[in-house]
């Protein structure tokens, strides 16, 4: 009767376990080549997505430096449009009335000579583009090298389970035939 019991108890436990065994085994993982592997890092990695957008920066960088050779023209406009009472000098009297008035303007300059400063300034975007591309190249091999490697231990570690299956399944026909010898007699407990 406590063995019921006891059974009892357990047996909400032992469900429960096992519907977490059936919905962790349920979960299908998707096989993927080493190919498809490198191409999803490559195309998902955070690190490559900065260091792309860091190189497009520079990229910008570069040709507003190359627009610093241009002239500046800035032009605008204003109008007015007031309307009220205002003092009339000539009659001495206060008159009702509207003003308008609209004005232009149009400014443009060009530097001479800046002292090579900014051929340097083009130079040295155009330097730091090329060390920007270098670096998404270094982070994409970085990463094709992690992937690989972590591709060459899963492969590594399905021979060793393998290997360990087969060691198992060695070991348990040892056992199987030292079994048989003992209840037979040729062997003893201690053997």
């Amino acid at each position: 009767m406590k063995k019921e019991c006891g059974f009892m108890k357990m047996l909400p436990i032992a469900l429960s376990v096992l519907c977490l065994l059936f919905s962790f085994s349920s979960q299908a993982q998707e096989v993927l080549t080493l190919e498809e592997a490198l191409n999803q890092a490559l195309n998902n990695n955070l690190q490559v997505k900065q260091a792309s957008l860091q190189a497009a920066l520079t990229e910008e960088d570069v040709k507003q430096a190359r627009m610093n050779f241009f002239p500046t023209v800035n032009a605008g406009v204003d109008g007015n449009l007031r309307w009220g009472k205002s003092f009339d000098q000539l009659t001495g009297s206060l008159i009702n009335q509207s003003t308008n008035s609209l004005n232009g303007s149009l400014n443009a300059s060009a530097s001479v000579f800046q002292g090579f400063a900014r051929t340097n300034q083009v130079s040295a975007n155009k330097y730091l583009l090329l060390a920007d591309q270098s670096n998404i190249e270094k982070i994409k091999s970085d990463l094709v090298l992690s992937v690989v490697t972590n591709y060459l231990e899963a492969l590594t570690n399905q021979d060793l389970l393998a290997a360990g299956e087969q060691q198992l399944a060695l070991s348990q026909s040892q056992l199987e035939v030292e079994q048989i010898n003992y209840e037979v007699g040729n062997k003893t407990l201690a053997d």
